[in-house]
């Protein structure tokens, strides 16, 4: 199967559920058809660089799928047929791109399940104005230390011997 991207524009005087209903019949018809989506990203209601059919805005959606070869020409049948999509492309994509979407899939269900174990956890106390750095329980602090002074003579203490600096004469 190869990676297709297509990017379509959507009326945007269309009510949103009636965009919504449009991209759900595009998702289906590609599953139908043997295609496996990756990633579909909403770009929003965008202004048009020229009018088409005197609208002046649309609504962008992008989708990454893997497909037969002969969904494009099924694909843009479809679209042609819907009176609702002002314009759409579609390009045969990077292999790599298919392995990226699945990486951007399992790293934000990762993030997601990160974000419920910090909700769980008692929070850290937060580093005071005064500067003082609060306390984790024994973990390495990663602060900056910088020399109050004139611009040209500071250094920064915390970082290791090859990135400090020093004065030029």
């Amino acid at each position: 199967m190869q990676t297709y991207e297509t990017t379509i524009v959507v009326d945007s005087l269309q009510k949103a559920e009636d965009v919504q209903t449009s991209v759900d019949k595009i998702e289906t018809f590609i599953k139908n058809h043997g295609g496996n989506i990756l990633k579909r990203e909403d770009w929003g209601k965008k202004r048009l660089a020229y009018e088409i059919n005197r609208k002046q805005y649309g609504t962008y959606v992008h989708f990454v799928y893997e497909a037969p070869s002969s969904m494009p020409g099924l694909i843009e049948g479809e679209f042609r047929l819907e009176e609702k999509i002002l314009r759409y492309l579609t390009v045969a994509a990077d292999s790599n791109l298919a392995s990226e979407a699945e990486q951007d899939q399992v790293q934000q269900v990762e993030v997601a399940s990160e974000s419920a174990d910090a909700e769980t956890t008692e929070s850290e106390p937060v580093a005071e104005a005064s500067g003082e750095a609060a306390s984790n329980d024994g973990d390495p602090v990663n602060t900056q230390e910088t020399a109050v002074g004139d611009s040209d003579t500071a250094e920064v203490a915390s970082a290791p011997p090859e990135e400090q600096t020093t004065p030029k004469e």
